[in-house]
């Protein structure tokens, strides 16, 4: 499924390029008209924002020497966008030789990524805008997939979820 995820990105591209993918990802992320799929650890967890899982990212963030832009970076530090910038900054410094990295990167997964990860690639699969972002997510799935693997931890159960109720 991966392979063919990855030749129809790549064909969407080509054909339509950036501009459509810029588009679709604001119809799925932000454009009020439809419901907007929410992409931040915190709200899978407690239906806020900026909540717990936020602070436990700048928690991990604060053992490392990693920081986030605040002048190009808006996203708060629970993002999924964010979360795999930091991952990938931990990969590159285990790389590095800077093994003492690798704890705190099994914790980033197993306590803040791993809980959420689902529910957040199943949203947005399931978006009524979602075309290449189909694509994207089985990609994503693989490789959430993968990382399960690499840090041996299961897929988490479908439980139900505390959320903030709105008026």
């Amino acid at each position: 499924n991966s392979g063919e995820a990855l030749r129809e990105i790549k064909e969407f591209m080509l054909s339509l390029g950036e501009v459509a993918m810029i588009q679709e990802y604001d119809d799925i992320f932000h454009n009020p008209r439809f419901p907007v799929v929410r992409n931040t650890a915190s709200y899978y967890d407690e239906g806020v924002e900026s909540g717990h899982k936020r602070v436990e990212v700048i928690n991990f963030l604060a053992k490392t020497k990693i920081r986030r832009d605040e002048q190009n970076y808006k996203e708060n530090e629970d993002s999924v966008g964010f979360i795999l910038s930091f991952m990938h900054e931990l990969v590159e410094l285990i790389v590095s030789g800077q093994k003492e990295y690798e704890t705190l990167q099994h914790c980033m997964f197993t306590e803040v990524v791993n809980p959420f990860i689902d529910e957040f690639i199943i949203r947005v699969y399931e978006h009524k805008m979602a075309k290449i972002y189909k694509s994207v997510m089985i990609v994503f799935n693989a490789f959430i997939a993968f990382e399960r693997m690499y840090f041996e931890v299961a897929k988490p159960p479908v439980k139900e979820k505390n959320r903030v109720q709105k008026p």
